[in-house]
């Protein structure tokens, strides 16, 4: 995935096609992640990756994953959770992706500039606490906690970054937690989330993590 956004479905198909070759030649980890990869863009839209557009691309780019995480360091590398977590997302699974992007976070090296698993966790935990699926208190724990880690994990300006895009991006959420963490006490992580909502941000480039197909 490179840094000039969404891949052309044209490109999708033609490399699906040069993939489906090397698997059937010499399946490797690679091959599984890259071939996950386009499945996973195949199946959902080409502006935001936030809308299902075909379901069995989606099922068969966890399939590949799977197949990716058998091999040796296959379970190690934290795009191939970052990639379930948002194949699950997409799939309304969001318990599930929520333990994904915790994982990739986990496995991410410290000092790591790909942070795009932090923000998949937070805007996720803000969807379930919108959809009623997850009290005040706990989203407050899941957010300080995790916080707390993207910070000791990545750097100041990268974590910044990515909080900025989260209250941007749901603004409505953000508020109602503010509200909730005040009656709490927590008011450095209300401070920290305000200052986030005043401050202009450049959103990074979609699909970070790098791979080439």
């Amino acid at each position: 995935m490179g840094s000039g956004g969404l891949p052309d479905r044209k490109h999708l198909i033609s490399a699906k096609s040069d993939l489906e070759y090397i698997l059937n030649v010499c399946p490797c980890l690679k091959t599984y992640l890259d071939m996950g990869q386009v499945s996973y863009y195949m199946g959902v839209d080409a502006v935001q990756e936030l809308f299902l557009v075909d379901e069995n691309a989606l099922n068969d780019a966890l399939v590949f994953f799977a197949k990716a995480m058998e091999f040796n360091l296959g379970d190690t590398l934290p795009e191939v959770q970052l990639l379930r977590g948002k194949c699950l997302r997409i799939k309304n699974e969001e318990q599930n992706a929520i333990e994904c992007f915790k994982q990739a976070i986990e496995l991410d090296n410290m000092g790591s500039s790909y942070t795009e698993s932090f923000r998949c966790l937070m805007e996720t935990l803000l969807t379930l606490f919108n959809q009623k699926r997850m009290t005040a208190e706990l989203l407050i724990q899941e957010v300080e906690l995790w916080v707390k880690k993207a910070e000791e994990k990545y750097s100041t300006e990268r974590v910044q970054q990515e909080l900025q895009l989260v209250c941007r991006n749901h603004t409505t959420e953000i508020v109602e937690l503010s509200r909730a963490m005040i009656s709490t006490g927590k008011m450095d992580l209300v401070k920290l989330l305000f200052e986030k909502m005043k401050t202009d941000v450049r959103k990074p480039p979609l699909s970070e993590r790098a791979a080439s197909f």
